[in-house]
């Protein structure tokens, strides 16, 4: 027994704690070296949709964003996020840019580009700067201003022959991904806005990018290429 101030403690349990029973196949992954529980991906075939819908929105869905205010944020085509509750719209037939509120139709003010190119993706840096492709292959660096709200443009960054399919940023690691129609993917310097390099043609034309802390993920029409960015 254990004598700690004069005092000798009690026995509560007679017999030992039964062991903890854990199925291999729900509780952990199966892959070697990874003892975590097992995540929603490592079993999608259990995967059902919900009864209910999040969220519906009027046209296709065009991004999602994770908040740890409001949860998900979700914006149809044509639209991405600035701040955390505000958006920019495009593609209108006048070729304006819109702001507006998350949940609301009604656009907070309107900025006319009649003189510039049609836009056919926006990626935002952060609440400031906004990234825009064009139908002409350039991507030109705008920065916002609020009061009143305009744009005033930064530079325009001119590597591409055709046009911008899409626009990644990835502020981690301070570039921007680029990738147009002419099967070209360039990464560009997000604050001083140089070309950091080209990646060599694909045989397609780049359809999506995607980025992380690691890695620059891109995909054509048949093949999905990964780069290694951070060595």
């Amino acid at each position: 027994f254990v004598n700690n101030f004069g005092q000798i403690p009690t026995q509560l349990f007679k017999k030992p704690h039964p062991q903890k029973k854990v199925s291999p196949v729900d509780g952990f992954s199966n892959t070697p070296g990874v003892t975590t529980q097992r995540l929603f991906y490592h079993s999608l075939h259990s995967l059902k949709p919900p009864q209910s819908p999040i969220k519906e929105l009027r046209s296709a869905v065009g991004s999602i964003y994770q908040s740890d205010r409001t949860g998900l944020i979700v914006l149809e085509q044509n639209k991405v996020l600035i701040g955390s509750n505000k958006y920019i719209a495009w593609g209108f037939p006048d070729r304006s840019i819109r702001m507006g509120q998350i949940d609301s139709d009604k656009s907070l003010c309107i900025h006319e580009m009649c003189d510039a190119d049609e836009l056919t993706c926006v990626a935002s840096g952060d609440d400031r700067t906004l990234f825009c492709g064009s139908s002409t292959g350039c991507v030109s660096v705008w920065t916002l201003c609020r009061k009143p709200f305009s744009l005033k443009r930064r530079k325009l960054l001119d590597g591409h022959s055709d046009a911008v399919t899409c626009l990644v940023v990835c502020s981690s690691h301070a570039f921007v991904v680029s990738a147009s129609r002419d099967c070209s993917v360039i990464l560009w310097h997000q604050s001083e806005l140089y070309l950091i390099r080209q990646l060599p043609v694909h045989p397609n034309p780049v359809s999506a990018v995607a980025v992380n802390d690691t890695t620059v993920c891109f995909k054509d029409g048949l093949e999905t290429y990964v780069l290694i960015t951070t060595d």
